[in-house]
């Protein structure tokens, strides 16, 4: 399977800060609309029909949040077995029950509440991934495997989630995630700059954002061993910065509206999380 994606025009010019403004529009309807995240998010809300919340937390206010999810003892045991591996490791190896372990783990304490408000209805996990950055500098930073640690939203339906669980803590490593907040970002959006084409981003927007009036405060992320950076990628600006030492490993979970609790969505969901991509969308209505 694969997801064809509108991506802005690149217009190089001297300074280098022109973007299509256009782009991020054409992505959003491509996924909200012909992919039917937009009307698959609704059917969830009206089928929840959930109130009495509460208030909206830093999820739902700037976009991401940092959260506990996992013990040290699971986190070390998912590192072990990923060396295990050879770098290597996914659903499949997990197992469906062990897959069911691991959600309600994450999910039992305040990120069900956290998701659930975001989203306004109930969730399931569409994709989980596992992750090595080591120590990059210099060239490195500049090739593709560096595109990670330059400012980007990712291409994605506006009702979706990512926690960024970080196994090896911020000491074994000292790498970060930054973040800049949605109403921020939906003004980057409009100087055409979160869906620009790969080759265009940057490492540092201070300027573009001086050329567009932008006050911005990047808030940086330092999670702990079992913590997690949960925030809705496709709509706000975000980069890694890499580890200075060490290995950051990471376990990337994606999450989406689901008109069943996260058990019934992973009882009709575990094939296609076994063999799916990370950040290839299916469609969904």
């Amino acid at each position: 399977m694969s997801v064809q994606v509108a991506m802005a025009s690149e217009k190089p010019t001297d300074n280098g800060f022109e973007f299509d403004p256009l782009a991020a529009d054409a992505i959003t309807f491509r996924y909200d609309i012909e992919l039917g995240y937009k009307r698959h998010h609704i059917a969830c809300m009206d089928k929840a029909r959930r109130n009495g919340l509460g208030p909206l937390d830093a999820l739902s206010r700037l976009g991401f949040v940092r959260l506990a999810l996992l013990s040290k003892e699971t986190s070390t045991n998912l590192v072990t077995r990923f060396r295990q591996g050879g770098g290597a490791l996914g659903a499949k190896d997990l197992g469906q029950e062990g897959m069911g372990r691991l959600i309600e783990e994450m999910f039992s304490g305040p990120l069900d509440q956290t998701v659930r408000r975001f989203f306004g209805c109930l969730y399931g996990v569409l994709f989980v991934d596992f992750d090595v950055s080591k120590p990059m500098t210099g060239d490195a930073l500049d090739g593709p495997e560096g595109l990670s640690f330059n400012w980007h939203c990712d291409v994605a339906p506006t009702p979706y989630v990512k926690l960024l669980v970080y196994l090896t803590g911020r000491d074994e490593h000292d790498g970060a995630t930054e973040f800049v907040d949605m109403a921020t970002t939906a003004q980057f959006r409009r100087a055409g700059y979160v869906f620009c084409p790969k080759s265009q981003r940057l490492r540092d927007v201070s300027d573009l954002a001086r050329l567009h009036g932008i006050n911005m405060a990047p808030e940086k992320l330092l999670p702990e061993q079992g913590e997690a950076a949960v925030f809705s990628p496709g709509q706000v600006l975000h980069k890694g910065i890499p580890p200075t030492h060490g290995e950051r490993v990471l376990l990337s979970v994606g999450v989406i509206p689901a008109p069943t609790d996260w058990r019934g969505f992973l009882a009709s969901n575990y094939g296609y999380m076994c063999n799916a991509r990370f950040g290839e969308f299916p469609q969904v209505a």
